[in-house]
């Protein structure tokens, strides 16, 4: 069985009025704190927000000045952009001025091509024409040359004989026949038909050539033959021989040759010296080269003829 637990007694009254007091003064500690907790909180909100708009502030003005910066880069770029866009435009407009010169350069040289053409066209046909002209003229040449020949087939040339002031043609002609005399050529008054001394223009000291002309080449040919052999048998043909006055000088006698031939004979020499050719001697007009005794001889009618032999050495 269960029994029912003994009623508690208690030796005093309850505090009634102690645990009144206990209670509002609870109430009253606990209103206080609330009151400082809330202070606490609005000032350490209001610190929070004063940090957080610093930071925002600070934040605004570093993202300003780097929006700033952007900005700077940015109108830099464009700037620049734009100078190289001018760049550009230039070089675009010299580009198109080099463009137009090229286009006039090219222009003028394709006229200059067509100038060139038309003047070698026209060189062509002068150089035909003075080809021409040149083979006419030296056919001309070599008819006049061949006329002087025949024309001086007759005569002859003497060097080298002393001239005596005055002097008249009845002089020459004693000078002549002494000549033939000394050569033992018999020559008749009729046979001369001229003599006379050339006209020289040097101032130089030799006495001027004398010119005679015969009737005949043959008695021409007389005379050079009968030289020869007057050479072989060593003796020289000089002035005193002949009796003139003065001193004794070697007299020359060759044929009267034509300018043409006279140069063609000097050459002709001087390639038989510098080639070993051991004769050079003229005949009626001609010139001629051997190279030796038994060899045949060659005539030389032009400066052509010497080059040919000159490529045959």
């Amino acid at each position: 069985m269960q029994r029912t637990p003994p009623a508690a007694s208690y030796d005093s009254e309850p505090e009634l009025s102690m645990s009144g007091d206990r209670k509002s003064n609870n109430i009253n500690c606990r209103l206080k704190r609330k009151r400082e907790d809330e202070l606490l909180s609005v000032d350490t909100m209001k610190v929070y927000m004063d940090e957080m708009k610093g930071l925002f502030s600070s934040n605004m003005l570093q993202q300003e000045a780097k929006f700033s910066s952007i900005e700077k880069s940015i109108n830099e770029i464009i700037s620049t952009n734009k100078t190289k866009e001018d760049k550009l435009a230039s070089l675009d407009l010299t580009l198109k001025g080099i463009k137009e010169q090229n286009a006039d350069i090219l222009k003028s040289m394709e006229f200059m091509s067509n100038r060139y053409e038309e003047m070698r066209g026209k060189l062509d046909i002068l150089e035909a024409d003075q080809k021409s002209s040149s083979s006419c003229i030296k056919v001309l040449e070599d008819r006049i040359d061949g006329l002087e020949r025949k024309a001086r087939s007759g005569s002859i040339e003497m060097r080298n004989i002393t001239q005596n002031q005055p002097e008249q043609k009845k002089d020459l002609q004693d000078i002549v026949k002494n000549v033939c005399t000394e050569l033992n050529v018999t020559v008749m008054e009729t046979e001369i038909c001229d003599v006379f001394r050339l006209k020289s223009r040097s101032k130089n000291s030799m006495p001027n050539p004398i010119i005679v002309e015969f009737s005949t080449a043959n008695k021409k040919e007389e005379i050079l033959n009968s030289l020869k052999k007057y050479r072989k048998e060593r003796k020289i043909l000089t002035t005193e021989n002949l009796k003139i006055a003065g001193p004794s000088m070697p007299i020359y006698i060759s044929e009267n040759l034509t300018p043409k031939m006279k140069r063609i004979y000097y050459l002709a020499r001087e390639f038989a010296r510098s080639h070993n050719y051991r004769y050079s001697w003229t005949s009626y007009g001609n010139v001629y080269l051997r190279k030796e005794e038994a060899s045949a001889a060659v005539r030389i009618n032009s400066e052509e003829d010497l080059d040919k032999l000159k490529n045959l050495q």
